[in-house]
């Protein structure tokens, strides 16, 4: 969980990635049948609902668009079919119910209606045939489909997104402008028991999950996005730039995310890895990922705040707290607690690229709550390396904020009527954190955006708190870098003070 710091512009990142498809004419490999010609049939007579939608998503372009209409589509296609044909068509429907409801092979529906030259025009042209293809046989619609449910946010703040980033605020130096109004300050390790006791004393019932940082000075953001904000020539508030800032879009980040992943999977021979744990095991040695570190242990994310570093000793530090989903407003109580925020690997699609990359739109994103700042997804990986275990180590899975007026009244800066600038919180955050002062309870706000709580741990304090921890709770480098690079890492940093 070590710091993991730092539009398309100089690297020319503009183009929907390049995913090898299927192509669309090749040979047949379905044998007639009384099965298939059932399932055509089936096919044939849902022409009116199938060809329009799939045609439609060929033609607004390649795998990486939405696909919010086709999972929703095959979700009724597939319901429909099991309530009115099931006793009709028999093995054809069992046929098609596993194509289309469970797990839609798309050179099947493909190759089986070019087995029929007979069977009816279904409507599908070859862009929407080709586009089908292009799908993995592994990809779970259903998956994708239930992305989408249980959304927390408030549709009507994310009706759409400003692509204006505007000016800093005159009160914006750097993020801990930001941070400052809601922190609480940290001088002790005992202040520091005090402080983790009172937010869950005012907040029992919150999910949190905790960061450290080891200047306070810094931004919540992860290290995809600090990439992007350089390539993208984005100035620091400390500079006192003036006008619009080009920070990293959501397109951007998906779109840099798709690179990254095609060529690793190209050159490294990484074809057969999820992309999620892709993703993680890139991060790890050194890569840039959105994934978020984080700690499910309040001590071991304030000893990374405080751990030993000849550059940041003389800095505070900041230590925050993220809960994984809002305050729930009144008679939403029961929808909001029951929401699941821990993503499982068995539970997401079989996709090339990671399941964010199939919600486009405001309206997708939205209600799958991916940059709405309602649900922080959290995902807990397997302990391929020791010192995920070790760190009690996860991450946090979110897009860029969907920003407009109306969301932004929710970020007041001082007196009414004054605001935090959209470029004020993209430099503060890359993805919603909506602060909250940590000695008290936190309440619901209209877009329904989870709380962030934030502590400033002073310089001064690093060294008694980091004592403690190493000392009595046993937290320390060789613990929590049990790897052998890690091993590597503190012998090369530590070597005159190991050798002479």
């Amino acid at each position: 969980m070590a710091d993991d710091e730092a539009n398309d512009k100089s690297d020319g990142i503009t183009d929907v990635p390049d995913i090898p498809i299927k192509e669309a004419t090749q040979p047949p490999i379905h044998s007639y049948s009384a099965t298939d010609k059932a399932v055509a049939e089936i096919l044939a007579a849902h022409r009116g609902a199938l060809g329009p939608v799939l045609d439609n998503m060929a033609a607004s372009g390649a795998p990486g668009k939405s696909l919010g209409p086709l999972t929703g589509f095959l979700s009724e296609f597939s319901a429909s079919i099991r309530e009115s044909q099931k006793a009709a068509f028999g093995p054809g429907f069992e046929k098609l119910s596993s194509m289309a409801g469970l797990g839609l092979n798309a050179g099947m529906v493909s190759n089986l209606m070019k087995s029929f030259p007979a069977t009816p025009d279904l409507g599908l042209s070859l862009g929407a045939t080709s586009f089908l293809s292009s799908m993995s046989s592994s990809m779970d619609w259903t998956k994708l489909a239930a992305l989408s449910t249980s959304t927390l946010s408030a549709s009507d703040y994310f009706e759409e997104s400003d692509e204006h980033n505007y000016a800093y605020s005159e009160e914006m130096r750097s993020p801990a402008s930001y941070f400052e109004r809601d922190e609480v300050v940290i001088d002790s390790f005992e202040s520091l028991n005090k402080a983790i006791a009172q937010l869950i004393k005012k907040n029992p019932d919150l999910p949190l999950v905790w960061r450290g940082q080891q200047n306070a000075d810094w931004g919540l953001q992860s290290s995809l996005y600090r990439k992007l904000q350089e390539q993208n020539g984005v100035i620091q508030p400390s500079e006192d730039p003036k006008g619009e800032q080009p920070f990293p879009t959501e397109t951007q980040m998906r779109q840099a995310e798709a690179r990254l992943i095609e060529y690793a999977r190209d050159n490294w021979r990484l074809d057969e890895m999820h992309s999620l744990e892709l993703l993680a095991r890139l991060q790890h040695y050194g890569a840039p990922t959105r994934l978020l570190d984080v700690t499910r242990n309040p001590y071991v994310a304030a000893w990374f705040a405080c751990e030993a570093d000849p550059g940041q000793d003389e800095e505070d530090a900041r230590l925050l707290a993220l809960a994984t989903r809002p305050i729930p407003k009144k008679g939403e109580e029961e929808r909001v607690s029951e929401a699941n925020t821990r993503v499982k690997i068995s539970d997401l699609p079989q996709t090339a690229l990671p399941f964010w990359h199939y919600f486009v739109s405001p309206e997708e994103r939205q209600l799958a709550d991916w940059g709405t700042g309602a649900k922080r997804r959290v995902w807990v990986p397997s302990a391929y390396e020791s010192r995920i275990a070790a760190q009690n180590g996860a991450f946090v899975l979110d897009g860029v904020p969907i920003v407009n007026a109306k969301t932004a009244r929710s970020f007041r800066r001082g007196a009414a009527g004054e605001y935090w600038s959209k470029a004020d919180l993209l430099a503060s955050s890359s993805i919603y954190a909506k602060t909250y002062h940590p000695n008290r309870a936190a309440k619901a706000n209209g877009p329904n955006l989870a709380p962030t709580f934030t502590y400033r741990i002073t310089a001064k304090a690093k060294a008694e708190i980091r004592d403690v921890l190493e000392s009595r709770f046993g937290y320390n480098f060789p613990t929590m870098y049990p790897d052998i690079s890690g091993s590597g890492r503190y012998l090369n940093e530590h070597f005159d003070d190991l050798t002479k």
